[in-house]
């Protein structure tokens, strides 16, 4: 087991510690008053690759059935009168955290309940993580609820969806408390639309994802591009988890011959042509901020990242806010192809 690394920042007044490798990494420590306030890391919900196996964890032979939203993981809290947004690793995200105190339904939940973590998504276009995102999320990142902690457990679904609904606030879709049969169901319904579903116990003690072939492949697409900064069972994985579901559904294999072929040679095409121009391989992210401020914070937090350069590369306003494009660029993977294409020799 790694030994355990923990990292001190400052950020918006709050001083805080975050662990970044270990058995808690992700546990944030704010120091408060003489005490230690901890929030836990966001346990890692289990992955099911066979879901008829999977409904066998579920003793009632039914399971409450949610959208998994294809988005960036964040715990919220509230401190100080203040809400925070940390990522699945702890950081204390300058751009979340603006999104967040925007939320007049989520500021009044943790007016009122002061000592819970909400655990949701942000997904949407215009965020700084991840280029994909729900179709129907289309003007700019929202925030989705999946899970509510409080005294270090969950709420069950009955009582999180209740405090959704008094607040109006916007949570996962949920496609009910269904058995196996209805759950084909909505896979056969969905499983081109949308990321793939999470199952849970009424309790909420238990708790397994089951993602579809198309998200799957939508990964490799986008990252392929960057593909000798990230290691190749990020691939095989993918891989392996869509031959097994195509197997299970019966769905016709013709079409992901052709997306998954795509997704590899595209990319490495359009990287071998802009390459070949001179150009460095990149990605561009455009953030639609209050206050450029929070983009340049963000900045210097995700340049914490020898293996990456990021800056901010334009700054526009439209419509009172602030729209900035944030440029990643990856040295590992700009040298991997400048080698190949520029005649350099190996032994493989």
């Amino acid at each position: 087991m790694s030994r355990e690394v923990v990292l001190k920042r400052k950020w918006d007044g709050l001083v805080y510690e975050h662990v970044v490798s270990g058995k808690n990494r992700g546990e944030v420590r704010i120091k408060l008053r003489g005490k230690t306030i901890k929030i836990p890391c966001f346990p890692h919900i289990r992955r099911i690759f066979v879901l008829e196996k999977g409904f066998k964890h579920f003793k009632e032979g039914r399971a409450w059935v949610e959208e998994k939203i294809d988005g960036y993981n964040v715990r919220v809290v509230f401190i100080n009168g203040k809400i925070y947004g940390f990522t699945r690793g702890g950081h204390l995200c300058p751009f979340t955290t603006e999104k967040l105190r925007d939320n007049a339904a989520l500021v009044e939940l943790f007016e009122n309940n002061p000592n819970i973590i909400v655990n949701g998504e942000m997904a949407g276009p215009h965020n700084p993580y991840i280029t994909q995102y729900p179709p129907y999320v289309e003007e700019d990142v929202k925030f989705f609820i999946f899970d509510i902690m409080k005294d270090r457990g969950f709420l069950s679904v009955d009582e999180r969806l209740e405090l959704i609904k008094e607040y109006n606030l916007e949570g996962v879709r949920s496609f009910g408390f269904l058995d196996l049969e209805e759950t084909r169901k909505v896979v056969k319904k969905h499983y081109r639309e949308i990321e793939g579903i999470v199952l849970k116990s009424s309790d909420r003690k238990i708790a397994l994802k089951y993602v579809f072939p198309d998200s799957d492949i939508d990964d490799v697409k986008v990252t392929a591009r960057i593909f000798p900064e990230v290691n190749a069972g990020y691939f095989l994985q993918r891989i392996v988890r869509s031959a097994i579901f195509l197997n299970e559904q019966k769905v016709s294999k013709k079409r992901y011959y052709e997306m998954l072929g795509k997704a590899f040679l595209d990319s490495f095409l359009e990287l071998v042509n802009s390459i070949l121009d001179g150009e460095e391989v990149y990605e561009d992210f455009t953030i639609i901020v209050n206050n450029p401020k929070t983009a340049y914070d963000l900045v210097e937090l995700l340049s914490g990242s020898k293996s990456v350069k990021i800056d901010v590369a334009n700054i526009d306003m439209k419509n009172g806010k602030y729209w900035v494009t944030i440029r990643k660029i990856y040295p590992k993977a700009t040298k991997f192809w400048r080698e190949r294409l520029h005649g350099k020799a190996f032994i493989d």
